[in-house]
């Protein structure tokens, strides 16, 4: 892959993680809903309307927020000050604040921590959402600290005083040294307002994460409410977040603050926007509603469809209830445990009696983890995870001496090698692992055809 290819796949990675974490707030708008309607009250006009795919809006009834989504890689480090109002877009954040003329709530979303810092102390105590990605608790401010972080504020908005908006006589003072900039009164007194309506809400998955994590923390709850079991969440989760991400595609006319033009258009509906903008953009909980029911009617539609199966061990784990992160790790490793035995593995003296005692000691492992969990009565559903989650966390260190050095990675290796020549079981059972590693490639085909055919 090309440094532009992998760009590419970064940014488009990165949208479809906000239209993601906008669908979260979709569905906690509908969560109000269903909640209202189970004590008997008429929900009030919640909606999520979107500029691109940074930016939205979060409309509950009378109350109402301006959000902007930024995403940070793992390698990027955490937050600091300066890359919160240069890469942050906290001064673009503030644009669209100011430009409307009722000030609403603003939050700034992502899932990287505010950096433990003299510099952003003081930002974090009084902004941050939740302190869950920070273990420092936070500290009473003094009104000398406020004081303090507002002027810093300024300043930094006068450094970015295009992506802020600032006029000219705003921007006077500024200085391309940040420490240097002179904001003026009407500066400080509108950043004092903007920074008490911000938020920061810094505990969200990361891109990868959220992909798994997004079904069960956000679309079981309102499944249950709705009455229905998470069986579906994934096809649920996929087709909301479907929904949202078209809403977010359409440009709008006016490039330039589009989302505040957007939210004045509720009550003047200018020509030069039109309705049809305004309704590509928006998305009630009412569609919501709608596009969870179609999901449930038809799942399979918005699912990929089943890749075949190429082990017998992710056979087996797929029938015990394993999710299919702990299956793709089982054959990475495995193909690690097999490359290092045949690497490190010779007919020196004693070497194949190692191994065979490893082997022997592991399975012996497996099969008393397997006795505790019956013993515990767990239920059939979970009873594969549980093992598996057991038996990979078995210290490296008890096991028989080996040629190499037994490590996390390899005994997880070892123990899906052990069931892929089926020595080891994820169920309570066994069955024909053999028979449905060969039909699944057909099987995935024709779910692939099917799916097309919708």
């Amino acid at each position: 892959m090309t440094p532009e290819e992998d760009s590419g796949s970064r940014t488009l990675n990165r949208y479809r993680w906000q239209s993601r974490v906008a669908t979260r707030d979709l569905l906690a708008l509908l969560s109000l809903d269903l909640a209202d309607r189970q004590r008997g009250e008429d929900p009030p006009h919640r909606v999520l309307v979107s500029e691109r795919h940074e930016d939205w809006a979060v409309f509950n009834g009378e109350r109402w927020w301006l959000v902007s989504a930024k995403h940070l890689d793992s390698d990027q480090g955490a937050w600091t000050l300066s890359t919160l109002m240069s890469d942050g877009g906290i001064p673009h954040l503030y644009r669209n604040y100011r430009r409307l003329p009722a000030a609403p709530g603003c939050r700034m979303v992502t899932n990287n921590a505010i950096r433990s810092a003299p510099e952003t102390r003081l930002l974090r105590d009084l902004c941050q959402l939740e302190d869950g990605a920070d273990a420092t608790p936070r500290s009473p401010m003094s009104s000398e600290d406020r004081d303090g972080l507002n002027l810093t504020l300024a300043r930094y908005l006068m450094l970015h005083h295009k992506d802020a908006g600032l006029s000219e006589e705003e921007s006077q003072g500024r200085s391309s040294n940040v420490n240097h900039c002179k904001p003026n009164s009407d500066l400080l007194a509108s950043s004092t307002r903007f920074l008490d309506s911000l938020l920061l809400d810094t505990n969200i998955p990361g891109r990868r994460s959220i992909i798994d994590v997004g079904p069960l923390r956000y679309v079981k709850p309102v499944l249950h409410r709705l009455g229905h079991t998470s069986t579906e969440a994934e096809a649920v989760w996929e087709a909301l977040t479907g929904y949202v991400e078209q809403s977010m595609e359409d440009q709008l006319s006016t490039e330039d603050a589009g989302l505040t033009d957007l939210i004045r258009s509720f009550s003047t509906r200018p020509q030069d926007l039109g309705e049809e903008a305004a309704e590509k953009r928006t998305v009630t909980t009412g569609q919501a509603l709608t596009v969870i029911e179609r999901a449930l009617r038809r799942p399979q539609v918005f699912l990929a469809p089943p890749l075949p199966f190429e082990h017998k061990v992710s056979v087996k784990m797929a029938v015990g209830k394993l999710e299919s992160n702990a299956i793709q790790r089982a054959e990475d490793r495995m193909t690690v445990w097999r490359k290092t035995c045949a690497a490190e593995v010779d007919d020196s003296p004693g070497n194949h009696a190692q191994l065979q005692e490893f082997s022997d000691e592991l399975e012996d492992r497996v099969d008393d983890l397997h006795v505790e969990l019956r013993n515990e009565g767990v239920e059939e559903n979970l009873f594969g995870t549980r093992l598996w989650h057991s038996a990979t966390r078995l210290p490296p260190e008890s096991f028989p001496p080996l040629p190499f050095r037994l490590t996390r990675t390899l005994l997880t290796g070892a123990l899906a090698d052990a069931s892929d020549q089926c020595r080891v079981w994820f169920t309570p059972y066994r069955f024909d692992a053999d028979a449905i590693l060969l039909g699944s490639s057909g099987r995935a085909t024709n779910a692939a055809d099917e799916d097309g055919g919708e």
